[in-house]
């Protein structure tokens, strides 16, 4: 799903109005499931689907640039998380 203009101006300012959750699915062909993670103090479920809440940023890519990147910074890696990148 795409996000609106102003979706990804809230996500990169410090202090908004309202809420912006981030659901984070991270896969690997390696891994026997797909962790999944929201930047909140608790769980979600959207679309059946239960999200960790779990310390995250994520900083959206410049879509000006040439080859736009995006960063995601995990904090206080959980031992699910850190397993399964020693596992790759």
């Amino acid at each position: 799903m795409a996000l609106t203009t102003e979706q990804r101006r809230a996500l990169q300012q410090q202090h908004v109005g309202e809420v912006v959750l981030v659901l984070l699915e991270l896969s690997h062909a390696d891994w026997s499931e797909p962790i999944y993670a929201v930047n909140n103090l608790e769980d979600v479920t959207s679309n059946g689907t239960v999200y960790t809440a779990f310390p995250f940023r994520v900083q959206l890519p410049n879509l000006d640039e040439r080859e736009p990147r995006a960063k995601l910074q995990i904090s206080n890696v959980s031992r699910e998380i850190g397993r399964a990148a020693w596992e790759v």
